[in-house]
């Protein structure tokens, strides 16, 4: 082969290396092209799920706290309720003490004084027992059907029991001294008779005062005085 013909051979030659170089670099670019998009697509991909799954957090944790609140609020609705509702029965269980005691004092004074020859008219003394019996039974109805706290069971209660016979006591026992202001002197009965009503409505109202003492005790949590379970003794004119 002459130099002209080697010379045309190996300019083909680097011709075809030349054209199969740029193709292999051209596929490499491609290929890196391609990966490069994959990985912008899974980073993206990535990306948004996390933003996905902070958002999710974002909201659970708002949302728990809304729900936080919501509870702490409620709970101090609840106690603010339970407060007032335990000062309204404070409130009547002293009105109907403050009642129990006025009729017994009443009572008594009454029978002192027919003892003593020198009782008033019987009007007065009915208007007076009356007024009591009458303040005194009605804070005893606003008491039916409230409730207490239950002791050693947290938040639970338990109805208030045990009032309602003491309404019918107190009236048999102003009736009966009624019966007996309301006799002539010279038909009154012996003084065992006043002495034996008088025993009963100190009995009572002992019954009723600690009825009353017992359950404001359990509404406060503290224990009442022993000089406030004490029975007043008649006064003397």
């Amino acid at each position: 082969m002459d130099d002209q013909a080697m010379a045309m051979l190996e300019t083909i030659l680097a011709t075809i290396s030349g054209l199969g170089g740029a193709s292999l670099g051209a596929a490499s670019t491609l290929l890196v092209q391609r990966a490069k998009r994959r990985d912008d697509a899974a980073a993206a991909t990535l990306a948004t799920d996390r933003a996905a799954e902070a958002a999710r957090e974002a909201a659970e944790l708002e949302a728990a706290r809304i729900f936080a609140n919501q509870e702490r609020e409620a709970a101090q609705s609840r106690e603010a309720a339970k407060a007032a509702e335990s000062e309204l029965t404070l409130e009547i269980l002293a009105t109907a003490r403050v009642a129990a005691r006025a009729w017994l004092i009443t009572l008594e004074r009454a029978i002192v004084d027919l003892q003593h020859g020198r009782a008033a008219g019987p009007a007065a003394y009915d208007h007076e027992l009356q007024t009591e019996l009458k303040e005194f039974t009605s804070a005893l109805y606003r008491l039916a059907g409230r409730r207490l706290p239950y002791r050693g069971r947290g938040d639970e209660t338990e109805p208030l029991h045990g009032a309602s016979p003491f309404v019918e006591q107190l009236s048999e026992i102003s009736q009966r001294l009624r019966e007996v202001l309301h006799t002539s002197p010279e038909s009154r009965p012996p003084q065992n008779e006043l002495d034996d009503i008088r025993r009963s409505a100190g009995h009572t109202f002992y019954t009723v005062n600690n009825f009353l003492i017992r359950n404001t005790a359990v509404l406060t949590g503290q224990p009442f005085p022993d000089v406030a379970r004490v029975v007043p003794a008649p006064r003397e004119h």
